[in-house]
C-alpha cells in the first residue's frame, strides 16, 4: 500500500455506540450485503497508493474489530475516547508518534458510500490546499427554523453546504486544532470546525450527494441501494474498457 508519495494516513473513529440506530450493535459494525459497514471504507482506502496506513480508533477487544484486524493486516487499532474529538485525537497522536505523515484524512466509519472518484479528487489536489479540504454538498432543500411545532421562518440556503467526510488536513495543524478544542472543553462537530477555531479554513470540494452517513435504521436500506449502484457503474466501466 505504501509508495514514495504515500504521505497520507487515515483515521477512522469507530468507538461510537450509534444510539439513534435502535440497535445493540454499533452502526459501523452492522452489515450491508454481508459486509460490515466499516469495511467498505477500509477496502476503498487500502486501494489508494497515496495512503500509507489506516488507524481505526476503537476497542481492539471488540469482536468485530478483532476480525477486521486479522483480515486487514495493514490496519492498526488504537483506543478511543468518550467523544469523537477524543478518538480522532488519539488516532492522530499515534500517527504523529509513529509515522511520517504530512496529511491526515479523517472519515466516519459509518459512511460507507464514499465514491472512489471523490476520494481521488481530494487526494490529487492536496498540495494546493493551505490547510486542507473536505467533501461537501450544496444544500438543496428549503430550510425551516422551528419554534415548538411551528415553522418559525425560512432560512436562506445561499452558500450553505452539508459537510461530509473525508476531511483532509495537514497533520500538525489538525493535532494543534484538536488539542486546542480539548484544552478549552469545546466539542467540535467535525475537523473543519476545529480548524476554524484556530484561524484556518478548509477548502470545500463538492462531492456526491450519495455519500451518506448511517444514522437511522432507514439509512441501511438507502446505503445498500447506493452501493449496488456504485458496483453496477464500476462493472459498466470495466466492460467499456
Amino acid at each position: 500500500m505504501s509508495s514514495s508519495k504515500a504521505n497520507v494516513w487515515v483515521v477512522l473513529p469507530a468507538a461510537g455506540s450509534g444510539s439513534r440506530m435502535q440497535s445493540e450493535t454499533p452502526k459501523q459494525f452492522l452489515t450491508i450485503n454481508q459486509k460490515l459497514v466499516i469495511e467498505y471504507s477500509l477496502e476503498l482506502f487500502l486501494l489508494q497508493a497515496d495512503i500509507a496506513g489506516i488507524v481505526v480508533v476503537g476497542d481492539s477487544t471488540n469482536n468485530f474489530l478483532s476480525v477486521l484486524l486479522n483480515k486487514y493486516q495493514k490496519v492498526i487499532c488504537v483506543p478511543g475516547g468518550n467523544e469523537r474529538i477524543d478518538s480522532v485525537l488519539s488516532g492522530c497522536q499515534y500517527i504523529s508518534d509513529n509515522c511520517n505523515a504530512d496529511w491526515i484524512l479523517v472519515h466516519d466509519a459509518a459512511r460507507p458510500c464514499l465514491h472512489q472518484a471523490d476520494l481521488c479528487r481530494l487526494l490529487k489536489q492536496r498540495e494546493n490546499f493551505k490547510a486542507g479540504a473536505l467533501l461537501a454538498g450544496p444544500v438543496v432543500d428549503t430550510l425551516k427554523k422551528r419554534h415548538e411545532n411551528e415553522s418559525l421562518s425560512t432560512v436562506s440556503r445561499d452558500n450553505l453546504f452539508r459537510a461530509f467526510t473525508p476531511q483532509l488536513v495537514r497533520s500538525e495543524l489538525l493535532i494543534r486544532a484538536l488539542s486546542s478544542c480539548r484544552d478549552e472543553a469545546f466539542i467540535p462537530t467535525d475537523e473543519a470546525q476545529a480548524i476554524e477555531r484556530i484561524g484556518y479554513h478548509l477548502n470545500i470540494i463538492e462531492g456526491r450527494q450519495d455519500n451518506i452517513k448511517i444514522t437511522y435504521p432507514d439509512d441501511l436500506v438507502l446505503a445498500e441501494l447506493i452501493l449496488q449502484s456504485h458496483q453496477s457503474q464500476n462493472k459498466n466501466k470495466l466492460s467499456e474498457n
